[in-house]
């Protein structure tokens, strides 16, 4: 969100990181589920237009490959249930920061 929405606090810093980040052919990697999370934000944060622009960029990106989708399978998702499990004592982590663990 900080990378589009100028009213985040850290807005600039987002935009100069990225900026430095892909002109030295950084690649990111995320999940669909933290996609998932992502574009609800932008389409309750962002006017309709910006929010529209913002899931192009992020397909085209993917199209481009400097940003990589990893899928939640069965596989993974399984696993991030045993996490849930095992990390009882921790019910603020969410399950999709769950499932990004079970991805890495």
């Amino acid at each position: 969100m900080g990378l589009v929405d100028q009213r985040e606090s850290r807005h600039q810093e987002v935009v100069n990181y990225y900026r430095e980040f892909r002109a030295h052919q950084g690649v990111f990697c995320t999940t669909d589920y933290v996609l998932d999370e992502t574009i609800t934000l932008l389409f309750r944060r962002l006017p309709l237009n910006s929010a529209v622009d913002s899931v192009e960029s992020i397909q085209e990106a993917i199209k481009q490959g400097y940003l990589i989708l990893e899928r939640i399978t069965a596989d993974r998702f399984e696993r991030a249930i045993e996490l849930r499990l095992k990390f009882q004592d921790k019910p603020r982590v969410s399950f999709t920061d769950l499932t990004s663990m079970a991805v890495m």
